[in-house]
């Protein structure tokens, strides 16, 4: 699935649906511009079917951005200032109702935060495609931005940890 999307003010403009962004995929592209300077943008995936997650995340982004997965539902673009910027952001199946809250910052300073739907829900006005933005309060906290400790991780511990009982072991 892809997601086309430029940051701005909620205040100012959303976005507005332009269509799908690949052939055989479940996403939409859209536009949108009026929030000044950004270098920064965070997309969280906050409802969900179970199985959805964020594959890559963000992409197809301008020259001079580039993308992070941090998380499963968790994807973050950031790279020199703009004032509007190109980029889709790609989900895994199932797809059902997805819910997906979009930050846009300009250094540490959040100056837009919206939600984006793909099914009607309350408060989420219509901008086509099938698709809905809601404005939301400038209040970047409360995201999940962890990044989870890696199976590779506990390998190397345990390999550690074997190294030295084995070396312990032939000391004796």
């Amino acid at each position: 699935m892809g997601i086309l999307v430029v940051a701005a003010n909620t205040a100012l403009a959303v976005p507005v649906y332009l269509g799908d962004v690949e052939a055989n995929s479940w996403g939409q592209a859209f536009y949108q511009s009026g929030v000044g300077n950004f270098n920064k943008m965070e997309a969280f995936l906050v409802g969900s079917s179970s199985g959805t997650v964020f594959e890559p995340g963000f992409y197809s982004l301008n020259n001079s951005w580039s993308a992070t997965r941090p998380n499963p539902k968790y994807s973050v673009a950031v790279g020199s200032m703009q004032t509007v910027e190109y980029f889709s952001l790609a989900f895994r199946d199932p797809v059902q109702a997805v819910y997906v809250d979009i930050l846009t910052y300009m250094g540490a300073t959040l100056v837009e935060r919206g939600s984006l739907a793909n099914t009607a829900a309350s408060g989420y006005s219509g901008i086509g495609g099938g698709w809905y933005w809601k404005g939301l309060s400038l209040d970047g906290s409360g995201y999940n931005r962890s990044v989870p400790d890696g199976g590779l991780t506990l390998a190397m511990l345990g390999m550690g940890l074997a190294g030295v009982g084995f070396v312990a072991r032939r000391r004796s």
